[in-house]
């Protein structure tokens, strides 16, 4: 599995990605992307319309930190009235 999440090491913080479903119009990316980046922990969040994804930078010291807030960010943007679910690419035979 890849880009489930990215550590840097430059300010503790990880990048999560969210695949967003229903969003029909800039005024949608720019509604979840506000309430994303209201929430404790978040960073800075960016949302495309065209690629479905949430780009979430939280603030952790480890993934399985930053994974722990998994839930609560899909929870937010489920709450707005869209579907959302952890984006996580998979590349057989990768080895990672």
């Amino acid at each position: 599995m890849q880009r489930a999440a990215a550590v840097s090491a430059e300010d503790d913080f990880v990048e999560l990605e969210i695949s967003v479903e229903g969003m029909m119009c800039d005024g949608c990316s720019s509604r979840i992307e506000a309430a994303l980046n209201a929430m404790p922990g978040v960073r800075r969040a960016v949302v495309s319309l065209e690629d479905k994804l949430a780009t979430v930078d939280v603030s952790a010291a480890t993934q399985l930190d930053a994974l722990a807030l998994l839930p609560l960010l899909v929870s937010e943007i489920q709450s707005l009235g869209f579907e959302a679910a952890p984006h996580i690419e998979y590349s057989p035979g990768s080895g990672q």
